[in-house]
């Protein structure tokens, strides 16, 4: 009786803890995870913009470098590809230089009315 029931727990542990593979995450992967919970956890007054309902343009680009492997079986492609984004919004770092000097950046001693571009940041990111 004693081994049936040892044979019965063994098999109930077996069931619950054998079955369950532990899958450890890459690092990637974890932040990821942390980020996206992070976010969720703001919602969507939580972005970094002055009014909560300003738009952000990102370009996004995506370019394959190579193939790794291809797992026809279980319809699994592995790629290697680098991402790029840029990030457009309003406003900027200004340096807090108000000594009252003409200083934009361009030598000729006028002060340029057109230097507008200056108020959007474009921010590039190159993963690999």
């Amino acid at each position: 009786m004693k081994i049936i029931l040892l044979a019965l727990v063994f098999a109930l542990l077996e069931a619950t803890y054998g079955l369950s593979k532990h899958i450890e995450l890459s690092f990637e992967d974890k932040l990821i995870k942390k980020l996206v919970a992070r976010y969720k956890r703001r919602g969507r007054w939580g972005r970094p913009l002055e009014h909560y309902n300003d738009t952000i343009t990102i370009n996004y680009n995506m370019q394959l470098i190579q193939i790794m492997d291809l797992d026809e079986r279980n319809q699994v492609l592995t790629l290697n590809v680098w991402d790029r984004y840029e990030e457009e919004e309003e406003g900027g770092d200004d340096d807090d230089d108000d000594d009252g000097d003409d200083d934009d950046g361009d030598d000729d001693g006028d002060d340029d009315e057109d230097d507008d571009d200056d108020a959007f940041i474009k921010r590039k990111a190159l993963i690999n």
